[in-house]
Formats: structure tokens, C-alpha cells, sequence
């Protein structure tokens, strides 16, 4: 039975304890405090003891530094989130904050409020990932491994874990390549949009903003002395004027003006704020099946492993007028730099990924090289 006492030339007390080969072993506990030496010393014991010894002595110890002096712990999981998100949630955009917030508040539930950060194991990682894809998609899995992978890289560099259990390789994504609305798919939409998703889709097409943006757009955001639609973007941050076209800007003078502060799209903003904008992505989902561009899906919460079209990734959302105004922007011989700065796009890369040009532009451009044969 581990104990301890005093040594003469010493102010500490020394432990004294039993190995798992019966071996009696004395160490310095460098405590003056004699109930938390005493306590030192059994957690001594019992890990020499322990069958997986280092892992629980760092797991022992973490427990008695935090009785003894809470400073030299190793934060638990719960705690460093909790930390991570104080010091770096202000870097993030709003939305991506809050996707960061539930991919931690998740993991963090997950494995419990006792583990410390650099505990987690490889295993914790595989498992939490499997529980996610159970219910959502690879794509959804191999996002939520991404945030934990960056939160563990910030660890790493402060030296509070030594490896990266989030390192792992991405699953086989279920994912598919968007695509833009062609003129006909949006005219198809236009005659069965009621008028506030007719505007939300004439704004899409004719600023190239994202769904959340426009939904928010009060009439203190439009200039008519400029004639100019103004956005703040929700995901970047960034500053945009976008001047409207004479299709748009008809459009804008057949709405009811409202207070300044008042929605453009009362009911879609009345719905994100409400429900999130999750929601309203569902209702332009249900537009378009009504329109016959996509097929409708069982409203389970549950998903099938396989062959349940609830787990069909739809190329077609809403966000496919942004890249159709990308897209269209660019057949219309628009320059690169242009077309980026119109839609909001900080890097080539990105805009390129937006631009979906058709066969047939593609071979008439390569018609009009010089005939050699």
C-alpha cells in the first residue's frame, strides 16, 4: 500500500509504493502538502501497476494536476474548444464559426467531458467520423474531419498535443460537381416562382450573390442615385457595389419600397431568421421540384446506407445562379477580371470553378482558329 514520509534535508514528502513485480520503489513527490503527496503516491501505484501504464499515468496525473494546481493541466477536449473558439472565432465569417462551434460541440459530446486534448487517439477520430457519415454524407464527414484537423493543428503548434489524430484520409465523397442553370432550367423556374422567389432569382442571376445575402437585402443596401445594389457578404466580409442592369433595375422599381431597414424578400428573411438558412435552401429545393428539376425526397430523418434518393447530392441548388451568372458573364466575353469582380471572387482558381461554358461555345471558339487542312 503506497504511503509516504518525511526525510531528513527534505521539506517534500516521499512516496513509497509497490510495482507490479512486488518491487518497492520510493520517489520524491515535490508536495509539502501531505494529503496531496498521499495521493500522489497511490496514483503512483496504481500506474506502475496499470497494464497500459503510460496512458494512465498521463491520464492519472492529468486528474491530480487538476486538484493540485489546475494551471499545469492539459486541458480536456471540452476545455481547449472552449479556448480555441475564444481566441479564434473572430477570424472566422459568421456561418463558418457556427459550422466550426458544431463540429466541436459535437466531438466534444462525443468523447466526454474527462479526456484531455492529447488523448485523443487516431481511433477517437475514425469512430466520431463514422458516427457522422452514418447520418449524413461522406462530404458532410470529410468536412466535419476538416474542422477538427485545423483545431488540432493550432494545438500542435502550441505544443499542447504532439500529433494530428484528424489526419486522416478523406472517404469516397458522394459529392457531385455543381452546375449552372441554363436559360431554359431558369425560365422553367421563373413561371413557377412565386414573386418573392421570382426577385431572389432575378437578384441571384444579376448580381451573382449568395442565397443568405440576398435574403437579408434591406432598401437602405440599394443607391437609386447610383443605381447600385450594395453588399456586405456574409461568408467574406468583403464590400461590393454592384451596379443593376436595366433588367434588375426594373425589376427593383416594381417592389414595394419599404422603410430602410426593411427586407427586400420579407418572407424568405422572416424564415432565415427564424429557421436558419437552411431552410429557405429547402424551399428553392422545393421549387425546383415543382418546376421538374429535380425529384422530390422522402422527408426521413434517417438515411439509407444506399439506394435512398435522400443521399443523391442534387448538382442543382440555388447556388447554381451564381455560377450560372459566373458562367454566363464569361460566354458574353466578359474578361476574367471583370467577371471576378462583379460575382465577388478573390482568386482565379476559384472563379474558374464557377465557369461552366457549353459544347457548343467551346467548339465555336475553336472554329474560329485558322483551317489548315
Amino acid at each position: 500500500m503506497a504511503s509516504v514520509h518525511h526525510q531528513t534535508g527534505t521539506k517534500y514528502w516521499i512516496a513509497h509504493f509497490t510495482d507490479k513485480d512486488g518491487k518497492r520503489r520510493v520517489k520524491s513527490t515535490k508536495l509539502t502538502d501531505r494529503a496531496k503527496a498521499l495521493k500522489v503516491a497511490a496514483a503512483w501505484e496504481e500506474s506502475f501497476r496499470a497494464r497500459n501504464a503510460v496512458e494512465h499515468i498521463r491520464t492519472a496525473f492529468n486528474s491530480l494536476a487538476r486538484e493540485i494546481d489546475p494551471s499545469a493541466a492539459v486541458p480536456t477536449v471540452k476545455e481547449y474548444f472552449k479556448r480555441w473558439v475564444e481566441g479564434h472565432g473572430g477570424e472566422l465569417a459568421p456561418r463558418t464559426l457556427a459550422s466550426y462551434e458544431q463540429r466541436l460541440r459535437q466531438f466534444g459530446d462525443f468523447v466526454g467531458d474527462d479526456l484531455s486534448i492529447d488523448m485523443v487517439k487516431p481511433s477517437h477520430a475514425l469512430a466520431f467520423r463514422g458516427l457522422i457519415a452514418e447520418n449524413a454524407s461522406a462530404a458532410t464527414a470529410n468536412l466535419a474531419i476538416k474542422v477538427l484537423r485545423a483545431v488540432f493543428a493550432c494545438a500542435m503548434n502550441e505544443g499542447v498535443v504532439m500529433g494530428n489524430a484528424f489526419k486522416l484520409k478523406a472517404l469516397d465523397s458522394d459529392s457531385v460537381e455543381k452546375q449552372a442553370f441554363t436559360v431554359p432550367q431558369v425560365r422553367r423556374l421563373l413561371e413557377v416562382a412565386n414573386p418573392e422567389w421570382r426577385s431572389l432569382i432575378l437578384f441571384a442571376l444579376y448580381t451573382g450573390q449568395r442565397l443568405g445575402d440576398l435574403v437579408t437585402l434591406t432598401w437602405s443596401q440599394i443607391d437609386f442615385n447610383r443605381k447600385e445594389i450594395l453588399f456586405r457578404t456574409e461568408k467574406t466580409s468583403r464590400r461590393m457595389a454592384i451596379p443593376a442592369c436595366d433588367t434588375l433595375w426594373a425589376h427593383i422599381l416594381t417592389l414595394k419600397r419599404g422603410t430602410p431597414t426593411a427586407p427586400l424578400h420579407p418572407n424568405a428573411c422572416a424564415l432565415k431568421d427564424k429557421h436558419g438558412i437552411g431552410l429557405v435552401s429547402k424551399d428553392f429545393t422545393r421549387l425546383m421540384v415543382t418546376a421538374g428539376l429535380c425529384a422530390a425526397k422522402p422527408n426521413n430523418k434517417k438515411r439509407e446506407k444506399k439506394g435512398d434518393v435522400s443521399r443523391e447530392v442534387n448538382p442543382l441548388t440555388f447556388h447554381s445562379l451564381r455560377h450560372a451568372a459566373a458562367t454566363w458573364l464569361r460566354d458574353a466575353g466578359v474578361s476574367e477580371s471583370l467577371a471576378m469582380e462583379l460575382i465577388g471572387h478573390d482568386s482565379v482558381s476559384v472563379d474558374r470553378s464557377y465557369v461552366h461554358t457549353s459544347p457548343d461555345a467551346m467548339r465555336n471558339a475553336l472554329n474560329a482558329l485558322p483551317a489548315l487542312s
